[in-house]
């Protein structure tokens, strides 16, 4: 690692803005790497002063990159600062804007639903990569931001068809309550209509028919006559009385 040098944070932090400053101002580019170069090459030009007109130092890329008795550069240390600061702003900035355009990049090449599980394999694989990891972020929330919209627009329009479902069912009830008042038929009641002729009364007679889907024999399930009544009680008598004449007769 070599011997570590003294530094001046005053140097570092006009060093770092200079370099920013090449970069139109986008600190979320830089790198340490690029800080180093920049740094070495400022430092041998007669055009770069410092604050107070000295030349720049030139720093080892540890200061820039390395760790020194496990303890990071300055240069380092400045850098993660101001590019995560920077990174951070630009996410918000990002998180407010729609953009119809991104799509989400997934590092496996496979589509995958946002969880907590994505955020961290995303962390997990990228979390050298900052700039990286910051735009496949925004595409996922960005995805997710737009399917609970989707959602929600869908959940409007079921309400709405729920609603106008009720409606006609509401209609229905009160069309049927009032079919059997309209007849025109002076013995109209719920017990005749499915006596009624067409002749009598064609509306209300094919009006019940088609709400059934002209079952009959489920009509006359649902509407039995009085007189319907008294023939089954009759049948059910008669059949238990031809039951007892037949257990008499064979003495049991």
């Amino acid at each position: 690692m070599g011997k570590k040098i003294e530094i001046d944070k005053k140097e570092i932090e006009e060093i770092i803005k200079l370099r920013i400053t090449e970069l139109d101002g986008d600190a979320s580019k830089l790198t340490y790497n690029s800080v180093w170069k920049f740094n070495e090459r400022i430092s041998k030009d007669k055009n770069y002063k410092r604050y107070d007109g000295k030349q720049f130092t030139s720093y080892g890329y540890h200061t820039w990159a390395g760790k020194y008795k496990n303890e990071y550069g300055y240069g380092k240390v400045r850098i993660d600062e101001i590019k995560n600061d920077a990174i951070s702003k630009n996410t918000e900035n990002n998180l407010n804007t729609e953009d119809n355009h991104l799509e989400l990049i997934d590092i496996t090449n496979e589509n995958f639903t946002s969880s907590m599980n994505d955020i961290i394999m995303l962390v997990n694989d990228l979390h050298n990569e900052p700039q990286s990891l910051t735009r496949r972020l925004i595409k996922l929330f960005k995805r997710d931001k737009r399917t609970i919209a989707e959602l929600e627009k869908e959940n409007k329009e079921l309400k709405e068809k729920l609603s106008k479902e009720q409606d006609k069912n509401n209609k229905l009830e009160k069309g049927v309550t009032n079919l059997f008042f309209a007849s025109s038929s002076p013995n109209n009641s719920m017990e005749n209509m499915i006596n009624l002729s067409k002749s009598e009364d064609a509306f209300a007679y094919n009006e019940l028919k088609n709400m059934f889907n002209a079952d009959e024999e489920r009509i006359k399930k649902l509407i039995k006559t009085k007189q319907d009544v008294k023939n089954d009680k009759l049948l059910e008598i008669s059949s238990k009385l031809k039951k007892k004449e037949k257990i008499k007769k064979l003495g049991l």
